[in-house]
């Protein structure tokens, strides 16, 4: 059986999706390791700020993909996406939670993302 190549592109775009989004994880999950809440800001590397605009430059890439056809009728795909956005979402949030001072968000933040990364 030959694979449909339109169906192998989308299977790649949202496996180099997920892997940016996993780096990003990472990247926060690590710093947390690292410096905690109180060091974060001042000794992360990259910095929070550097991980946001990681993530926004994949984070409309991540709504297109979801929204196309062909990924609406793979619910694997569109779980995978999905979890793109959540992990988004809670890099944001951890985002916001370190500027505010907010060390209850942040490590509400922190642990969500946790269960994430790989």
């Amino acid at each position: 059986m030959v694979k449909d190549p339109v169906d192998a592109q989308l299977s790649e775009l949202v496996h180099e999706l997920w892997s940016q989004i996993i780096e990003s994880i990472n990247h926060v999950v690590e710093a947390d390791s690292s410096f905690g809440f109180e060091k974060f800001v001042a000794l992360a590397n990259p910095s929070i700020d550097q991980i946001i605009a990681a993530i926004q430059l994949v984070e409309p890439i991540v709504s297109v993909v979801l929204n196309s056809s062909q990924i609406q009728d793979d619910p694997t795909r569109t779980m995978q996406l999905l979890n793109c956005q959540q992990a988004i979402h809670l890099i944001r949030r951890t985002h916001v939670s370190l500027k505010n001072g907010d060390e209850a968000e942040y490590q509400d933040c922190i642990r969500k993302l946790r269960s994430q990364k790989q």
